[in-house]
């Protein structure tokens, strides 16, 4: 989507965008355009998968947070509200956790990248 009509047309879109089934206004969808829409992650939160949308035939590589085994977390963490210090760590998690993929040769392979150095 790259065209509003208005200002309120972009707040809404992002209002929509960021909407949280059932936890900001006890709905499971949220109305932008004379469009139901609901969160397109709700179907890998109820059956703890990635869609086939996201795995794309297996030609991608998901980073989920979920998927990393040094995070302790429970479903609904996402959610929580976090310090700035908090935000920072996790996104230092992150680096360390695609770091590692990136050791067990997942990236290269998952990229078809094997002749190639991603450090050099």
């Amino acid at each position: 989507m790259s065209h509003f009509d208005s200002k309120a047309d972009l707040i809404e879109a992002v209002m929509a965008s960021s909407h949280v089934p059932f936890v900001l206004d006890g709905r499971p969808f949220v109305r932008f355009r004379d469009t139901l829409c609901w969160d397109g992650s709700i179907p890998d939160f109820l059956y703890f998968d990635n869609s086939a949308l996201l795995k794309r035939g297996g030609r991608s590589l998901i980073v989920d947070y979920s998927m990393d085994e040094a995070l302790e977390w429970t479903r609904g963490d996402f959610l929580k509200l976090r310090s700035y210090e908090e935000t920072l760590d996790l996104i230092e998690k992150g680096y360390d956790y695609v770091a590692r993929l990136h050791a067990q040769g997942l990236v290269e392979r998952q990229f078809d990248l094997a002749p190639y150095r991603l450090d050099a």
